[in-house]
């Protein structure tokens, strides 16, 4: 995380955390284009006014600060998402919706739980695995 930084008398010079002066009186400010944020954590760059009054009220100027998710905190919980039940879809579950995914997590004790998602957090599903490989490189498991 950068240094707060000291500026001095003139608006257009200020001094880093390392005592380095910059002059950034070349700099003019732009409003667009322009990053917008929305709760559920999309984001869009918008490149004038209209765009902007385009996209409506639910997109912001300020980012959503969003909890960052740890399965270790008690007062929390344990949590599972849309990507767990790809997981257990992908080892032969048959389920087919969250609800079914919830209920056979709650059914599993606290040990069980945290290996099933240290098992999930290391998984990588087919598509995205061909992706990383590389072009030209085949699949791991062809002769």
């Amino acid at each position: 995380m950068p240094a707060l930084v000291e500026f001095s008398v003139s608006p257009i010079e200020y001094t880093d955390d390392k005592g380095t002066r910059l002059d950034v009186s070349r700099y003019q400010y732009k409003p667009y284009p322009k990053m917008l944020y929305r709760k559920d954590g999309q984001t869009k760059i918008v490149g004038s006014a209209e765009e902007h009054a385009k996209a409506g009220k639910e997109w912001g100027d300020v980012p959503v600060k969003r909890p960052i998710w740890d399965t270790r905190k008690p007062e929390v919980g344990f949590t599972i998402s849309d990507f767990h039940l790809s997981f257990l879809q992908a080892h032969g579950f048959e389920m087919s919706s969250m609800d079914e995914a919830k209920a056979w997590f709650e059914g599993l004790n606290d040990e069980a739980k945290e290996a099933f998602l240290s098992d999930a957090a290391s998984w990588m599903p087919e598509a995205k695995a061909e992706t990383r490989r590389g072009p030209g490189r085949p699949p791991k498991d062809a002769a």
